[in-house]
């Protein structure tokens, strides 16, 4: 009997995805922001139209600067909250005042 040779799985390691620099100063069409954020179509309307993304009408065109992305951005931080169960300040868990 010959011995079988033993096949080597080589684990693919992701590549890192690219860093996105976004200088205060720089000036983006729609079209352009969203190519670069990898963002689906509807993303930047939804954002515009709840008012939660700036951006200025010239020419027929939406343009959106650099400082206001980032505001966009750095406003929509997911934060911890507080968990119901956690234990209050007076050492009981639930809510406080409650034996």
């Amino acid at each position: 009997m010959t011995p079988r040779k033993r096949s080597r799985v080589v684990a693919e390691v992701a590549p890192l995805p690219p860093i996105r620099v976004i200088p205060p100063d720089a000036l983006f069409r729609l079209d352009e922001l969203r190519a670069l954020l990898g963002l689906p179509v509807s993303c930047l309307k939804r954002e515009i139209r709840l008012r939660r993304l700036r951006v200025s009408k010239r020419s027929g065109r939406y343009w959106c600067t650099g400082e206001w992305v980032r505001e966009w951005i750095e406003t929509g931080e997911v934060r911890q909250q507080a968990r119901a169960d956690a234990v209050n300040g007076d050492g009981h868990a639930g809510a406080p005042g409650r034996a």
